[in-house]
């Protein structure tokens, strides 16, 4: 998140430049996805599932004057 710091971090950068991705779990296959930034009512409740991750997440987001990035990966069709 670029140390809490102003501006969207290059992993958002770069996401919204090219949305299809990989993304490997622990100990599961590499997964093909399309990234899209969450709005509304669904990045609340998103945030609000990270935030019973970490409870500190709204003190690190209150640094920025900008709105922090919550991004949805789903799952895509590997390329032909």
């Amino acid at each position: 998140m670029n140390g809490w710091d102003e501006g969207d971090p290059s992993w958002h950068l770069n996401l919204q430049a090219d949305p299809d991705a990989r993304v490997r779990l622990a100990g599961q296959p590499a997964r093909h996805v399309r990234a899209r930034q969450a709005g509304g009512e669904e990045r609340e409740r998103m945030w609000q599932m990270w935030l019973a991750v970490d409870p500190k997440l709204d003190a690190y987001a209150a640094l920025r004057s900008t709105s922090t990035p919550v991004v949805i990966l789903e799952p895509r069709d590997p390329p032909s």
